[in-house]
This record gives C-alpha cells, sequence and structure tokens, in this order.
C-alpha cells in the first residue's frame, strides 16, 4: 500500500494487479455479478463484507444486484415496506438562496430556528416555487420558505426504496431517536420493519474519514467501478479502499 499512500496510483495499481486483486470484466452485467458473487460468498462464510465505489450512481448499480441475490438466498426476507430516503441536494449557501434551484417535492429540513416560525428538526416539503420564492407544505399548512435563511436549513430529494427484513442500512447523519442514539456512518441490519418503524441491529461502526470510503475492521472489502466512475475518483480512494480490510481486497 505504500505506493498508493505516497499518491503513486500506478505503480501501486500494477502490484494490486500482480498480486491478482485487481479483476477486469468488460460487460457490465458480468461485472455487477461478479462484485455479488465474491460478496455473497464472504456474507454465506460469517464474514463481513463492504462493498465501495465512488458514486452513488455506481452505489445503487451494485446494491440492486446484490440485494436481488440477497433476496434469492434468503438473507433479506419476508413482507417489503416502501420507505423515503433523502439524499442532500449539492448546494452551498448561496445557491439555496435562489428560487430557482428548487424544485416540486424537495424536502427542506431545518436545523436551526428560521423566520417564519420555523423549527430545528422540523422537515417540510417544496409545494409550490417560482423564479421569486418557494413554498413549503406540512401537515395542510403552507408557509414562504425564508430563502434569506438558507443557512438555517438543507435541501434533500425524496425517492421510496424498499426495505425488508435482513436489509443493510447505514445511516448518513447524527440523530436521536427516543433514547437511541444513531451516528453516520454506523452500518445497521434491519430485524423487524412495518408501516410505522423500523428496528435495526448495529453492526459495527466506521470511523469516517476524508473521502468517506473507509471500511475499518472489516475483514474482506470489495472496490467496484466502472470508466465512467473513473473521473470522479478522490486520489485517495485507491489506498483507502485497499488498505482497511484484515484478509482481502
Amino acid at each position: 500500500m505504500y505506493e498508493l499512500s505516497a499518491g503513486k496510483t500506478e505503480s501501486g495499481f500494477s502490484k494490486l494487479d500482480a498480486f491478482g486483486a485487481i479483476h477486469e470484466v468488460e460487460d457490465n452485467a458480468e461485472r455487477l455479478e461478479a462484485i455479488a458473487n465474491q460478496h455473497m460468498a464472504a456474507v454465506r462464510e460469517g464474514k463481513s463484507s463492504l462493498i465501495v465505489a465512488p458514486t452513488h450512481v455506481e452505489c445503487r448499480a451494485i446494491s440492486e444486484v446484490v440485494r436481488d441475490r440477497q433476496r434469492r438466498e434468503g438473507f433479506v426476507s419476508g413482507e417489503e415496506h416502501a420507505i423515503r430516503r433523502l439524499e442532500k441536494v449539492n448546494l452551498i449557501e448561496s445557491p439555496r438562496r435562489d428560487a430557482i434551484n428548487y424544485n416540486l417535492g424537495h424536502a427542506v429540513e431545518f436545523h436551526r430556528r428560521a423566520k417564519g416560525g420555523f423549527k430545528s428538526g422540523e422537515r417540510w416539503e417544496v409545494g409550490r416555487c417560482s423564479s421569486q420564492s418557494v413554498v413549503v407544505v406540512k401537515e395542510g399548512q403552507a408557509k414562504i420558505l425564508p430563502l434569506t435563511q438558507a443557512k438555517s436549513f438543507n435541501v434533500y430529494t425524496q425517492e421510496e426504496v424498499p426495505l425488508a427484513v435482513g436489509d443493510a442500512l447505514r445511516i448518513t447523519k447524527n440523530f436521536r431517536v427516543g433514547t437511541s442514539r444513531f451516528k453516520n456512518n454506523e452500518l445497521c441490519t434491519v430485524t423487524a420493519v412495518d408501516r410505522e418503524s423500523i428496528t435495526v441491529f448495529l453492526r459495527h461502526r466506521r470511523h469516517r474519514r476524508s473521502n468517506q470510503c473507509d471500511g475499518g475492521d472489516v475483514p474482506e472489502q470489495i472496490a467496484g467501478c466502472n470508466l465512467p466512475c473513473i473521473p470522479a475518483c478522490h486520489p485517495a480512494t485507491p489506498e483507502v479502499a485497499c488498505s482497511a480490510d484484515r484478509y482481502s481486497t
């Protein structure tokens, strides 16, 4: 790992290739199946296995194939429930002040009090927007979003994803539910789910590093990347992805 950690990516990859750690698959569907095969082989042996990828698009493509395999092999089972997943929109404070950057259905979550009676922790949804203003709605109420106080809130897209017993979840922000605290980057396994609640088991805590790829103490780690993802790779991604595991990469 010395070459990778020193920024000598080409020589580092050459050594990994000679070691047999790099597998090139031309067909994308076959590549995703190969990743799923290696991951499931580790899971069947009772090992922890973590898959990392440089982009959200690649992560979702891999997750879809792996989850299908988990379903077929019984690792994910029971009735599926649709849950709402939020993904932060990449807007710094200045663009958040401009109404043209909002779309219907965007979620707006406040992390501090703001004018208009908005409280920390509240989540509203964009119900109307124009080039001049944004109206958010919540439980039958409608308010004008105070764009001048963009530092008080963040904006998210929303989508529904299926969830069942056995699914793995990664926590992406610190929050509390009752007496339970959840921290960013924790990995959990769903043990029960219904329309009202989700019960999870904390698998292990990952300590975040600069590019959020640290696998911590994971026996097997798989890095997946297709050609369109390469420009999005952080220079430290190869070193982080390959150095965190104890047994194999």
